[in-house]
């Protein structure tokens, strides 16, 4: 994930967008972050997070809110841009 190719969703989330802009441009931080690092065919992740201060181990699966149009509603990668999508 490049920092220049994460972009807002439809919610007011900027500032997760700015966040994972800013993790993005340390890879090596971004691999120790998501701890599932294949695609999982259940579609179930790993993530470490850290709210105030406290990390916290996260499940997430791979099913995501989308509008009318189909388009995911949180932040996602640039459109035409293939590399794994940062919605999870």
């Amino acid at each position: 994930i490049s920092p220049s190719n994460v972009t807002q969703g439809s919610l007011g989330d900027c500032w997760f967008v700015s966040s994972i802009s800013a993790v993005a441009s340390k890879p090596e931080l971004v691999r120790k972050l998501i701890l599932t690092q294949e695609v999982d065919p259940a579609g179930v992740y790993i993530l470490r997070l850290c709210k105030d201060g406290v990390w916290k181990t996260v499940i997430v699966d791979d099913l995501l809110p989308c509008d009318e149009f189909n388009c995911p509603v949180f932040a996602q990668v640039s459109q035409g841009i293939v590399e794994p999508d940062i919605s999870l």
